[in-house]
């Protein structure tokens, strides 16, 4: 998002359309790379029962599986690591804080394998 559109912050009303449209680019292109039989992966917004509902009907539509793969890291370690990134320069990221971290913890659904895909924990 922050490549195509830099000045685009997450709390902006055109940030949820421009994201729609972002997300559409992705799996049209990923879709492509599936059907010629190379696995591909999505980081996206996979925080919810119903963004993963998203990537499972669309998986299912060109026969391929899904796989979760779920990062853990604890809010400190999480925090510390965005500290970082933001200290060292690095772009294409959304500033991070440990607020920021503490309020998307809170808006995390654990996944389910009965969501349709295989659930691998890091």
């Amino acid at each position: 998002m922050l490549r195509l559109y830099p000045g685009l912050h997450f709390d902006s009303i055109e940030y949820g359309v421009q994201a729609a449209e972002v997300r559409e680019l992705i799996w049209s292109t990923a879709e492509q790379v599936v059907t010629a039989g190379v696995d591909v992966v999505l980081d996206w917004n996979s925080w919810s029962t119903e963004r993963r509902a998203w990537a499972v009907a669309r998986a299912s539509a060109v026969a391929a599986p899904v796989t979760l793969r779920v990062l853990s890291t604890s809010l400190e370690v999480s925090s510390q690591r965005a500290a970082a990134r933001t200290a060292a320069g690095e772009g294409f990221f959304h500033p991070v804080t440990r607020s920021g971290n503490e309020h998307l913890a809170g808006l995390m659904q654990e996944p389910d394998a009965s969501e349709g895909f295989t659930i691998l924990h890091h």
